[in-house]
């Protein structure tokens, strides 16, 4: 499997730069100078220009990572992780790996490693560290570090070893996750933005990649009445998100403009990789960021004019680029 972290752009596609446009003083000065800039109405010719629309499912389309993680994985890792810390403090460190940094949309258990390895980092233990050995082993075998995939190795494991502590979590997690009974939403702006794109922008085409099995993410788009929407749906099955952008280009897209909509590392690192246009999508402002795609940055990319809005707010650049150790403790089971 292609390794995201390294791969470099397809040869024919011109890499596209990210914007220099920063606000110092934070995102909403940043928004307003992008919504000071007028953007021209679009003539027919430009609505029907052809062009390729890659959107990340999860946490973007569907509001399916951070209510997992908040009513599950988190509760659960403060529970039965602390040993002698604070669980807030534990907490509060897997909410930022988990949600507010380069990890986002990575596997729980990408997740849990990541915050074993700081706190051993910082409060050193041989509990933590056996642990620590134990997981590594289990992501490296897997060929995606996914609990599905991984739940069977850790039955009947011993008392107090570290499958064992590494099963309970998995098990306290799901067991949270299905006391609270929430099912992924469809965002509200997400969906008549998809809804309307074929009467408003007809010559767009749609392929959508999730990072869930990918029969579980087309039952999710088909029950919300939204499998017409798209032309194609991948999960981490037919590879990581760049591997699966570099599969569609070769089919036959890579002539059309590319504009990849997401919310994670792995989906803007994916555009980079194929020279796209990279639209971000941040958590807790996602209804606005869909509203914002549609009035004003689809239009200005279909005039060729979208550098100008310096969509790379500062709060996706900050998930990119801070913490760069933190995400560096992981960094070779992410692209698995």
């Amino acid at each position: 499997m292609l390794d995201y972290f390294t791969s470099g752009p397809i040869a024919g596609r011109r890499k596209a730069r990210p914007s220099g446009n920063r606000a110092k003083d934070g995102q909403d000065r940043e928004a307003r100078d992008r919504e000071s800039k007028p953007i021209a109405p679009l003539d027919e010719a430009q609505r029907a220009k052809s062009f390729l629309l890659v959107l990340e499912s999860e946490g973007v389309v569907f509001d399916s990572i951070e209510p997992s993680f908040r009513q599950g994985y988190i509760p659960a890792f403060a529970a039965l992780f602390s040993w002698g810390l604070d669980p807030g403090l534990c907490a509060r460190l897997f909410t930022h790996l988990a949600l507010e940094s380069r990890l986002k949309a990575a596997p729980p258990l990408v997740v849990l490693l990541a915050a074993l390895k700081y706190l051993n980092r910082h409060f050193p233990s041989l509990r933590r560290t056996a642990v620590i050995q134990c997981l590594e082993g289990l992501v490296t075998a897997a060929e995606h570090p996914d609990e599905d995939a991984i739940l069977p190795s850790l039955h009947g494991a011993p008392e107090d070893s570290p499958r064992k502590i590494i099963l309970e979590w998995l098990e306290e997690s799901r067991s949270l996750l299905a006391e609270a009974a929430a099912q992924p939403r469809c965002f509200a702006a997400a969906r008549h933005f998809l809804e309307t794109l074929a009467q408003e922008f007809p010559g767009a085409e749609v392929l959508v990649y999730s990072t869930i099995p990918e029969s579980i993410a087309l039952n999710r788009w088909e029950m919300e009445g939204m499998g017409s929407l798209f032309l194609r749906l991948a999960g981490p099955e037919r590879g990581d998100f760049p591997a699966y952008l570099r599969t569609a280009l070769s089919q036959g897209y890579d002539t059309k403009p590319l504009l990849v909509v997401g919310g994670s590392f792995g989906a803007w690192q994916a555009a980079q990789a194929v020279g796209a246009r990279f639209f971000p999508v941040v958590a807790g402002g996602e209804e606005r960021a869909w509203s914002e795609l549609k009035e004003r940055f689809l239009p200005a990319f279909l005039q060729g004019r979208s550098s100008v809005l310096g969509s790379d707010s500062s709060r996706f650049v900050s998930l990119l680029f801070d913490d760069l150790a933190l995400s560096e403790l992981v960094e070779p089971y992410l692209s698995r």
